[in-house]
Order: C-alpha cells, then structure tokens, then sequence
C-alpha cells in the first residue's frame, strides 16, 4: 500500500492550464533560427519532491548556442527546453518538498529549461533565496563559476598578477573582485571606456581597452615577466595573447571560448603547433573548467558568493538591456535579442531577462481539474463560480478509495465579509459549511474529525495543512492499494 505523489500545496496560486516556453526545434548555434517560442504549452505538473517555480529572471548564457546545437549531448533530438538558469517564486510543491520549502518562497535555480514562464525544479537543486533579485541570478553560473575555477585551479595568492580577459562580462567581473580579495594584481580587458570605468570602480587595477590598445604591446611593455594567472573566456587570437604572456610557473584557465560559439565547429583556430614547447619552456599549465564537473564545491560557494553580496563585498553588475536599441529585455520574446546582444559584446555584467507575470483566463482551480482530476471532476471552478465539494472523508471509506481532500476556494461574489475572507473551508464534524451563500455538498455521516485517530502521516498533514487559517489551499492524495 502506498501513497501517489500528488500532494500539491498551492496556497491560491493563480496557475495558468498553458503557458510560453522557448523549444528549441532545430541544433543550430544560430539561437534565431535553432529556437522556438511556443504559445501554448501545457504548465508541467511537480512531483513529490519538487517545485513548481514562476520565473520572473532568467540568465542568459555565452553556452545557449553550444546547448542549441547540441554539443554538450550529440544524442539529444529535437525538440527540447532551453535555458540553464532562473530565480522566482514557488508556486505550487509536493509532499516531500514541503518539508523545506513553502509556496511563496523565492528561490533560484540551475536546471535546463529555465526559458519559460514556469520550470519543475527538484528542491534539492534549488536555492533558497530572501527576495528575488536579478542580482542573486548572476551568482548562480557566473559567479559560482569564477568562485569554483579560481579556487580550484588558480592557486591565488598575494601579490600574483592576474589577466582576466572579458573582464566586464557576466563571469569576468567576478574574477576580477574575487582576485582582488586575494590580494593580486588584476589586469582586465574589456571593449570600451564604460567598460573599463566599470572595472575600475570593481577594483580592477589595468584595464585593456581593446578597440584603443594592442593588448599583447601593453602585456609586454607592463608585465615584462609575465602573468601568473589568467581567467580566459574569449577564445581564438585572444586565446594565444593570454597563452603568450605566461610567466614561468603561470596557470591558465579555460572557462570558455565565446569567439568561436557562433561557427559551425564551435571553435576559433588557435597557434596550436608550439603549445607544447611554449608550457615546457614555462614550466607552465592550461586546466580547463566545466562548471557541471565541480558541483560538489557547488553549494559551498555560493553560499560564501550569497554572504559576500548581502555584507556589501560583492558587486554584482546585471544587465537588463537599458541601453540596447530597442529597450528592457522584458518577456521570452526578447531572450532572441538578450542572446544577440551578447554577441555583438555590447553587455556590461550579466544579461538577465525579465519575466512579467501575466495569468491566462484559466485560473488555479481549472488548473487543479485538468492536470489533477483528469478531466473526470464535475464541480466548476473560477472567479465567483461555484463548487459542489464531495466530502469523502469517511472512516471506512478512505481506506478503500479515493481520499479526496475537499478543494477550497475563494468565492469573490459572496457578501458576508468573513466568509468572503475564508472561502469554503473543511466542513465542521455536522457536516455544515460556513459558507452560506456556495453549500457544500456533505454527505451524511462524513466527519473529518474521527479521522485523525487512525490515520496515515500523509493524510495527517493534508489535514493539519488544511487547518491553516487564512490560507487557500488545493491539496490532492491518492491512495492505492
């Protein structure tokens, strides 16, 4: 005998029956023509152990192309969900993820398929955060990213001189602040005068403008005996400056290769040939950084990235797309312009885009009637319908069926203040409902009360939940035997 997952907690959610995602329907690293907008998907239904989550930020990533040509997993067709990262707020949960968790809370996520209005995220991979802030996004890939490399493979150290290429971007400019904080010396490129004032007011102590300066003249005339660290990003002819401006013993890290996600290969020709005389003659190293590799340090720095934001020790730029040509990136329609955006290198700090919450003529109960009941529930749901609740909280007859915790809803059209308040709640141990204006079909002899003497832990906290006051709950249990 055992109990189904369906035990959802929704708390008077406005949950859509569809919403919009973004597909991607063809591999291409072209992401206009790789991914679609879809209209109309069906709003996934959580687990036992999962969230329900309305994104309101999602992060946009260097790596969506290589994810919509599918060149992290060849054996992946098409069609498939898009998007690595996301915070905001659960807005339905199962049983099990009701121990730690509660529909409201904000919460952030690394998870595929976060370009879209709602994502399922396992608890154990969500991030419990204070309030949603874009800010709180930009840790998530970006800075966990530079924290994990840096720490893992950087071996920093006071007085070490580091290069950070792309330093104004999304991970850069957590290199930079997190190789200040060890005390190195920082040199960052970047692409424009904004750009470099942005890094220096970061902490950033030589910034390389390269539209105005020779990077590998400046690395040369300034750092006579090399760097000792380099956090590269960019890929191609940058890739052999970096490489070439080693010092003896120096580290470099490869978290990327943005110039060469757009070709058909993915990659950007690199003077490969001397590489390894060039390390040999060093002493020197190239490690390369996969952030899915290092998810067992995962939790450990974002906590510590989380702290440093909250105490003032962290800036963390985001990019919202006020500057770009045609505005705020506002909606999943403009995730196509955030992504070219980034690629015409126009972004300083992380891009993130901004979901608005818009609810579908479909309001939680129609939600709750065609992804729970299957279709097969007569009673109608909707802003000031009504509700003929079955009441089969019966002693002999939940063990042998269905338990179907009464469904309770707020009813705008009734006019007594209180019950306008409190909607239906679970019928007393008379079988009478308090709302007067939309009766309760009781059956006779249903009692909840006499329940609670032989009942199972499940059935025991839907109705403890059921007995919050104030609260508009939905809650569904199956037993089979």
């Amino acid at each position: 005998m055992s109990y189904s997952r369906h035990f959802l907690d929704f708390q008077g959610s406005s949950i859509p029956s569809s919403m919009k995602k973004l597909v991607v329907t063809k591999l291409s690293p072209n992401f206009r023509e790789a991914v679609t907008l879809q209209q109309d998907s069906p709003v996934p239904l959580p687990g036992d152990g999962d969230l329900l989550v309305r994104n309101r930020f999602v992060g946009i990533n260097a790596s969506d192309i290589n994810y919509s040509a599918g060149r992290y997993d060849p054996s992946v067709k098409p069609p498939f969900d898009i998007g690595f990262e996301g915070i905001g707020d659960v807005v339905a949960l199962g049983l099990s993820a009701s121990a730690d968790y509660t529909v409201g809370q904000a919460v952030a996520y690394v998870k595929a398929g976060s370009f879209a209005e709602y994502t399922v995220v396992p608890a154990k991979q969500a991030v419990p955060l204070p309030s949603v802030k874009p800010e709180f996004l930009t840790l998530m890939v970006s800075g966990a990213t530079a924290y994990i490399s840096l720490k893992e493979l950087g071996e920093l150290s006071e007085g070490k001189k580091v290069l950070v290429t792309a330093a104004a971007g999304g991970t850069g400019q957590f290199a930079v602040q997190l190789a200040k904080k060890a005390k190195c010396h920082v040199i960052g490129t970047c692409s424009s005068d904004e750009k470099g004032g942005f890094l220096k007011s970061i902490g950033c102590d030589r910034t390389i403008n390269y539209k105005t300066e020779n990077v590998e003249s400046v690395l040369r005339k300034d750092y006579p005996e090399g760097v000792d660290v380099v956090y590269e990003s960019v890929g191609g002819k940058m890739f052999d400056l970096a490489l070439n401006s080693l010092a003896t013993k120096g580290r470099l890290i490869i978290i990327g290769f943005i110039t060469g996600y757009q070709n058909p290969t993915g990659l950007q020709p690199i003077k490969a040939e001397l590489l390894p005389a060039k390390l040999l003659k060093k002493s020197a190293s190239i490690r390369g950084f996969f952030l899915n590799h290092y998810f067992s340090e995962y939790k450990t720095a974002l906590e510590h990235l989380l702290k440093m934001y909250e105490s003032g020790d962290l800036v963390c730029e985001v990019d919202v797309g006020d500057m770009s040509p045609e505005g705020k990136f506002t909606g999943l329609e403009s995730v196509f312009r955030a992504v070219d955006y980034m690629y015409m290198g126009k972004n300083t700090g992380k891009i993130v885009v901004e979901l608005p919450h818009s609810v579908n003529s479909c309001w939680a109960g129609g939600f709750l009637t065609s992804l729970l009941f299957g279709g097969g529930y007569k009673g109608h749901f909707g802003h000031g319908g009504s509700a003929q609740v079955p009441a089969i909280l019966t002693n002999k007859g939940w063990k042998e069926r269905e338990f179907l915790a009464p469904i309770l809803q707020l009813h705008p059209s009734c006019t007594n203040e209180t019950q306008q308040k409190q909607g239906l709640k679970i019928p007393d141990s008379k079988g009478k409902a308090p709302c007067t204006c939309h009766p309760t079909d009781v059956s006779a002899g249903s009692c909840v009360t006499p329940l609670e003497k032989n009942t199972s832990p499940l059935l025991a906290h839907s109705l403890s939940i059921m007995r919050r006051s104030d609260e508009i709950l939905k809650v569904r249990a199956i037993l089979t035997v």
